[in-house]
């Protein structure tokens, strides 16, 4: 076997490992506008567009930021500006995909893709004091000083609320809400104008 032939094996076996472990990665970045950071093990690094999000890693973005993460089973996690988003877990086992995400502040936008195989999915998304299941959907939230919410775009998820029962929403435009220092709200409802303007927030600016 030629010297050639085996640097071409040596580079395509090389080549082969590094899409493999970028399709294995829990949580990888997929793209990043203005400053963003990713905390690790007590140490911050600017956040750039195929770096691998693990386990307890939190991703913060600064003013003016969007970042869009990609889930290793298909869901884009979109984030607009100053947001803190920790990564708990993320890993599939069993035929079934589950996450949990924590976003302690700003706003973001969950959006499943298609699952690979017969693969299922638990997400858990935590918004402060609510935390939404979801189990293939698309929908919208944001933590701020003033309260906590979720807004379903389309699909079906369970809301709960520290100290209030389970909720589950299922009409498009259904938003589920508590402000801070008081109790979780009925669900209520928003339009399509209120809801667009909501998503600029996590649209990458142009």
């Amino acid at each position: 076997m030629t010297s050639g032939l085996l640097r071409g094996i040596f580079f395509l076996a090389l080549a082969s490992a590094a899409l493999v472990a970028h399709a294995s990665a829990p949580v990888r970045v997929e793209g990043v506008q203005n400053a963003a950071w990713l905390d690790r093990g007590g140490v911050a690094e600017p956040l750039v567009a195929g770096m691998e999000i693990r386990a307890s890693d939190r991703v913060r973005t600064g003013t003016n930021a969007r970042v869009q993460l990609q889930l290793a089973e298909g869901s884009a996690v979109k984030l607009g500006e100053n947001a803190v988003l920790t990564i708990e877990r993320a890993g599939s086992g069993g035929g079934i995909y589950r996450a949990a995400l924590n976003v302690a502040q700003g706003a973001f936008r969950f959006t499943t893709g298609a699952a690979a195989g017969n693969l299922r999915r638990e997400v858990d998304i935590r918004v402060r004091n609510i935390t939404a299941g979801i189990r293939g959907t698309d929908l919208w939230g944001r933590s701020n000083a003033e309260r906590d919410l979720v807004c379903l775009i389309e699909g079906k998820i369970t809301v709960t609320a520290d100290g209030a029962p389970a909720v589950t929403m299922s009409q498009p435009l259904d938003f589920f809400q508590k402000p801070r220092g008081a109790p979780a709200l009925a669900v209520g409802k928003v339009d399509r104008k209120q809801l667009d303007e909501w998503a600029r927030e996590t649209e990458p600016l142009r």
